[in-house]
Formats: C-alpha cells, structure tokens, sequence
C-alpha cells in the first residue's frame, strides 16, 4: 500500500512539473540558508570546547580605568609578569600559560620564511591538551632555544624530512632548535597561535621589559583551576594582592586619593570568551545575541518556504477538482486522499532536502569567506543531524502538506457534478 502511495505521489509530481519545480526550489533554497546559518551558528558555540577540563580553564581579563577613575574598556590580557607572580603565590591555579605573538623571519638553507611564534610556558602543552607529533611535551620548552612547529609548518620548511633537531635562526640572529612538533592549532579558538617558543628565549631578551612591566599588555593569558575554586572569589584575592604589590603609581596613590586603581583583574570561561561583546578590539568574535538572532533568521526563513510549499500546494488541490471528484466517485474514502496528497507532500519535502543539502554544500565555501570562519560540513552528516534532518523533512511535508489535503478530503462529488468548486477558506 505504502508503495503505491508513494509510486502515485512522484508521478502526480511530474505530471505538475511547474508546481514541483517552483516548491522545491524555493524549500531547497530555505532549507540551504538554514544550513548554512546552523553551520555559522554551531562553530561560534564551539569554541575553546575541545580544551580538556574547559569548565576549570579561565582567561585572566582586565578591566581597564583612566585617569580619574573611571571605566574605560575590557581587554583580554593582563601584564605577563602578573601571571607568573599569581601563578607562585595562589595554588587555586594549577596550570597557567601566557600567548605573546610575534612575527619573525625564519632562516632556512639560505632561504626566508615568514613566521608567527607564540611565547608560551611549559604548561601550554597540559593545559591546551596538546598531544605532540614528535618531541616530548614535558621538556619541549624546558630550553631557551626550543621551537615547537604546527606540522603545517613543519612541512613548509622541511617537506617530508623529520623536523626534529633540526637548527632555523630567527631573524638571521638567534639560532633555535626544534624540539617539537605538533598539531595545527584548532580553528575553533579565541588563541591564534603559531610555533610554540619559551619565555626565556632570546626573542624576548631584546624586549625585557615584557619580564618585569606591569604596564606591559602583550597577549592573555590562561589559567586552569583547582576544582571547587569559585572564580569571583579568587579574582578578589588576585586584586586586593595586586594592591599591596602593585606599582604604587597605579595602585595605592590612587586609591590614597579615593580613585579607583589602574586595573581590576578578573576570569572568564574560556569557553564562554568568544561570546563576550565587551572586550576592546573584538572586531572577530561573536555575542550570543547575534547568535539567537541568526538562529530566528534560519527558522523564519524556513517557516516561509513551509508556508509557501503549503499555499501552492492548496491551490493545487483545488486545481484537481476533477481528479478528487473522480476518485471520490469511484469509492475511494477521505482518508485515502488525504495520506495520498501527504505522500506527495513528503515525497517533495525529501526531494527538496536532498538538494538542499547539495546546494549548502556548494555555498559552504562563499559563506565561510562572507563569514570569516573555517566552516565545513561535517556536522550534517553526523547521525544525530541526518536523522534531524530526514525526520525534520517528515514533519515539514506533513504539516505542509495537512491543510491542502483537509481541503481536498472534505469536497463531495456532487458539488463538482453541480458546478461548485472547492475553496481554501475554512466556512
């Protein structure tokens, strides 16, 4: 029975060429967008989720005050010399690591390479969940000289040969050792990060006051906590310290002249950072708004395609006066037209997801550069997805596909045989 449904359904469907074309086009169309929107919207949330034990890893921010004491703007760094004094003098910070950019000149057999280091301490490795592809994590910076390289890296400068113990000099100076090599880092994360290098490496010797400034402001910093720490309360140990250890000049002058200090220390999940609005030249990252609000989008973009499969497909029964008078007339019941109209229905809704997903497939590229994001697919073919998403269709061509059906069941024979014709009104 089933297969016959389903056999009448796909012929009815190219019998009304037209009709099938126009709402299955525009269906796959919304359903392409609301694809794409949910591949957007599925990447902002992941971000920094991959780091183990994300819901104890933090990044120290600070918020930021002028001369008079007022409030000026958020960043997302602290003084790296903080770090390290924090670090020694509070054990609710198990693991810590400091990330300070810096382009340099990689020299190679004679050759230039342009590439981003990234200063960081020994725990990166633990913290991030780093599993290296040569070399070992527990001394891989343990030596001023160390170079950890990204393999995409590693393959630029030495193509298939091993990377490891190999000599670069960083900006035709400072002869560096690799001593690593590890995974490209995820694109899914706050950090932008390249080859790893120590802090007691000499590419920051020749700017020392990085070490021991604390108006120095150069990269963030993460943290993770002993569990059981409540964030609030350790930022309040963390900054009543840096009162009585601070620089005078940005701590307790000002607080003699009843103004705020210079800075106030505070942790942020990591995995809720992304989605901060209020941090100073956040220009790449999102705000959960915006992600509610691209999510309403997807789901009223897809709400009109329903509705307009719904409306044809509504003029469409009236359309087959005929052929509903001529089966009602031969005995078939309303019951049987409405599961045969629902068939087509679904029958178009399938179609149109198939294509749907093809032409999200053919948008990725576009959209992702629109976006600004290293978005991929993946996640539509997951299982939990395709069963959304072959399940979504079902119900999308029922619902579409209810009312037209309802108007086609209830129209009697002898109306048609009287010259009446169905409506979509519902007296």
């Amino acid at each position: 029975m089933f297969r016959n449904y389903m056999m009448t359904a796909l012929r009815n469907l190219l019998r009304y060429r037209q009709y099938t074309l126009i709402n299955i086009f525009g269906l796959a169309v919304g359903l392409a967008a609301c694809l794409l929107i949910l591949l957007y919207v599925n990447f902002e949330l992941s971000y920094d989720r991959w780091i183990p034990e994300n819901e104890r890893v933090m990044r120290f921010e600070t918020r930021m005050y002028d001369r008079g004491g007022n409030f000026t703007y958020n960043s997302d760094r602290i003084p790296p010399v903080t770090a390290l004094i924090f670090a020694e003098q509070f054990p609710e910070i198990e693991l810590y690591s400091r990330f300070l950019n810096q382009s340099v000149a990689v020299a190679l057999d004679g050759k230039a390479f342009e590439q981003r280091v990234t200063i960081a301490d020994p725990d990166v490795f633990e913290l991030m969940g780093i599993k290296l592809i040569e070399g070992d994590a527990a001394t891989a910076l343990s030596s001023p000289d160390s170079l950890v390289l990204q393999e995409s890296d590693a393959k630029r400068l030495f193509g298939d040969s091993p990377a490891l113990g190999q000599i670069v000099r960083i900006d035709g100076t400072f002869p560096m050792k690799i001593t690593g090599v590890m995974p490209d880092w995820p694109v899914a994360s706050d950090l932008r990060v390249g080859a790893l290098a120590p802090f007691s490496g000499p590419i920051v010797d020749y700017q020392p006051w990085v070490r021991h400034e604390w108006g120095s402001f150069w990269g963030p910093t993460y943290v993770r906590l002993a569990e059981g720490t409540d964030p609030e309360v350790l930022a309040a140990d963390v900054n009543e310290f840096a009162r009585r250890v601070g620089p005078a000049d940005r701590y307790q002058e000002r607080i003699d002249k009843g103004i705020q200090p210079s800075y106030e220390f505070h942790l942020t999940r990591a995995i809720d950072a992304h989605l901060q609005g209020d941090i100073s030249g956040g220009d790449g990252r999102a705000s959960i708004v915006r992600l509610w609000a691209a999510g309403i989008v997807a789901l009223l973009i897809l709400s009109i395609a329903a509705v307009n499969v719904a409306n044809l497909g509504t003029m469409l029964a009236i359309k087959r006066v005929r052929e509903v008078a001529i089966r009602k007339a031969l005995g078939a019941s309303g019951r049987q037209l409405v599961v045969q109209l629902l068939a087509e229905s679904v029958a178009l809704t399938l179609v149109a997801m198939m294509i749907g997903i093809a032409l999200a497939e053919l948008m990725l590229p576009m959209f992702g550069q629109l976006m600004d994001r290293a978005l991929t697919s993946d996640l539509i073919y997951t299982s939990p997805m395709l069963a959304g998403l072959l399940g979504g269709a079902v119900i999308v061509g029922c619902i579409c596909g209810l009312y037209p059906a309802l108007v086609a069941a209830r129209f009697r024979p002898v109306d048609y045989l009287s010259g009446m014709k169905p409506t979509s009104g519902c007296g």
